[in-house]
């Protein structure tokens, strides 16, 4: 089943950016093991009805997930898939809209582009306010909490750089090292920020807890994401090591890969205060229309 929603126009806010403080203590990660989860599982998949890509970013304490599909003229829309229940998340006026985060309120942010650019936004209570950081060429939020405190990215002449978003201030998060490239993809309740950075031709992960950087590199990858993280400490991310991209969680020290049986591709890109993980995979039974057919699923342990 699934269901229009049609927000509010969008409410413009001029904010400031906030100064951080320059110092944070940069802490370097361990290599870690990989066994397997004895726990039982349950996978679904997740397909917005009659979409020619389906793509789960993001799911919150009540199970409600959010994410972004295709149609089948190539335009992309956000949805949120509620007791099996799919609606399409639009904002009004915009040419596509993207979904990726929800926080336990239902409160929803994304990005979406118009005839004047690419705009970062949040939906609370059916009002759309605009969320772009001043003079940004481009702004995106990824995550929101429960406290309603939002990170995510933007661009400007000087490269790409994370932010957080605490009531009309935004703060640039740069991580120490960073060759002018850092994202910032989650937030959970407890405010701990996690993302990736890239440095001396390697891109590393990190979270960021209480002005406190920790650097997270997959044992031989010379990429780690981190792209989302719950109460518990436990991380979905990805790592590209020799070509090869793996899924994973990291949990309390252990690495756990994540695929998808029926499917190719893996990437697992959110996770709630239950542990269960949204994402998606490439289908390679079904390509109409475009040149990777992408899915999502629902794994619950």
């Amino acid at each position: 089943m699934r269901k229009q929603f049609n927000a509010s126009r969008p409410q413009l806010r001029f904010c400031r950016i906030a100064s951080k403080a320059a110092a944070h203590a940069l802490v370097a990660a361990v290599l870690l093991s990989f066994p397997p989860r004895s726990s039982a599982q349950t996978l679904t998949r997740i397909d917005f009805p009659n979409a020619l890509q389906t793509v789960p970013t993001g799911i919150n304490a009540a199970g409600d997930i959010v994410g972004e599909y295709l149609d089948s003229n190539l335009v992309g829309h956000g949805f949120l898939l509620r007791r099996g229940l799919y609606t399409t998340i639009e904002v009004p006026g915009a040419l596509s809209t993207s979904v990726t985060g929800i926080n336990s309120a239902g409160d929803i942010v994304g990005g979406y582009v118009d005839e004047t650019g690419s705009h970062g936004y949040l939906l609370r209570n059916g009002t759309v306010t605009n969320v772009d950081v001043p003079g940004a060429q481009f702004t995106i939020p990824t995550g929101i909490n429960s406290a309603g405190l939002i990170v995510g990215q933007y661009t400007d002449a000087d490269g790409t750089h994370g932010f957080a978003y605490d009531h009309g201030t935004f703060t640039t998060i740069e991580a120490p090292g960073s060759d002018r490239l850092t994202v910032v993809s989650g937030i959970d309740s407890r405010g701990r920020i996690v993302g990736s950075y890239f440095s001396e031709a390697l891109v590393h992960g990190f979270v960021l807890d209480k002005g406190e950087y920790t650097v997270i590199d997959y044992p031989g990858a010379t990429s780690t994401n981190l792209y989302a993280i719950n109460p518990a400490g436990q991380i979905v991310g990805g790592a590209y090591s020799n070509g090869v991209f793996t899924s994973f969680l990291l949990e309390k020290g252990t690495y756990t890969s994540i695929v998808v049986p029926f499917g190719t591709q893996t990437a697992a890109t959110g996770i709630n205060p239950s542990g269960a993980i949204v994402g998606s995979y490439v289908d390679p039974e079904q390509t109409a229309g475009v040149e990777s057919a992408l899915r999502g699923f629902l794994l619950r342990f």
